[in-house]
């Protein structure tokens, strides 16, 4: 079904990409209607035509998309080059490096 409207009659359905500036990949696409489809190809930018929570649930799915088809050997060398992916990484990355923890004891 359309990510913006629901609606689910598939001969009205068409994949698009949603950042048009890049290749169509499983994680640069959206399900719209036909509609849909011509109005976010005529967007100048995303953020000219969404809101940020509708940005972020996109997003958010690519992510999904790309840890999924990054199962697959093929698919794999594109994602792990990716560097919208290798940001989130960073962004999430828990540091495990050992931490010296020196006891302090206070003035006498």
């Amino acid at each position: 079904q359309s990510v913006l409207s629901a609606w689910d009659d598939l001969s009205d359905l068409v994949m698009v990409r949603w950042n048009k500036s890049l290749e169509w990949s499983p994680w640069n696409c959206i399900l719209l209607t036909k509609d849909e489809a011509a109005a976010h190809l005529n967007l100048t930018s995303i953020e000219e035509g969404y809101e940020r929570s509708f940005i972020h649930k996109i997003k958010h799915k690519h992510i999904l998309a790309k840890n999924y088809f990054s199962q697959i050997p093929v698919l794999a060398s594109f994602i792990l080059d990716d560097p919208e992916i290798d940001e989130i990484r960073w962004k999430h990355h828990s540091d495990t490096t050992p931490k010296i923890i020196e006891s302090q004891r206070p003035p006498p």
